[in-house]
């Protein structure tokens, strides 16, 4: 019975891992770390590219084999644009242009830009909630956007259900950016 109750606790333990996996992504000197919500993986789409000039890296979180467009893409690059503006006036111009890209393609959207703290880092958020008339389709999308280690870290997340946008929301909140 002692051996049943340990091999059932080491199951449960080791399966806990496997569907929480801690992921590590390299922001220059930074170090993102975040949990892989459960059903989804993690696809380093690029490692690097040249954008601009400079490298760019790029990883997607999203679910295999899904219809369904839940994902979580993040791009790091040089910080061109926060530092030739401000990073308020970047996620502005942002936000305008979201606005004016909904609105020509006729696209009912809610869109706000907000500003929150996760782990000690600064991010201007793009919100947008957005109905299309003619498909009656929905969707959800925040756009994070910080500097990190003189980089511009730009993440994305895209959903179409508020289950998925959760556990995905949760992933970046949660996550801890480890200086050295």
């Amino acid at each position: 019975m002692i051996n049943r109750k340990i091999f059932f606790v080491f199951t449960f333990v080791f399966s806990c891992f496997q569907t929480f996996s801690q992921e590590r992504f390299e922001i220059n000197s930074t170090l993102w770390e975040f949990e892989l919500p459960e059903n989804f993986v993690r696809n380093d789409i690029v490692e690097s590219s040249e954008f601009e000039g400079d490298s760019a890296f790029f990883l997607e979180v999203s679910k295999p084999n899904s219809p369904e467009m839940n994902i979580m893409s993040v791009t790091t690059y040089s910080n061109f644009n926060l530092k030739s503006m401000t990073a308020g006036v970047y996620a502005n111009s942002l936000l305008n242009s979201m606005k004016n890209n909904f609105r020509n393609e006729n696209l009912e959207a809610d869109v706000y830009l907000d500003k929150i703290e996760i782990d000690g880092v600064s991010f201007f958020v793009i919100h947008s909630d957005v109905l299309d008339p003619h498909n009656e389709e929905r969707f959800m999308a925040s756009v994070y956007i910080a500097e990190i280690d003189d980089r511009e870290f730009n993440l994305m997340i895209l959903y179409d259900n508020d289950e998925d946008g959760f556990a995905l929301e949760n992933t970046l909140l949660n996550s801890k950016f480890i200086q050295p």
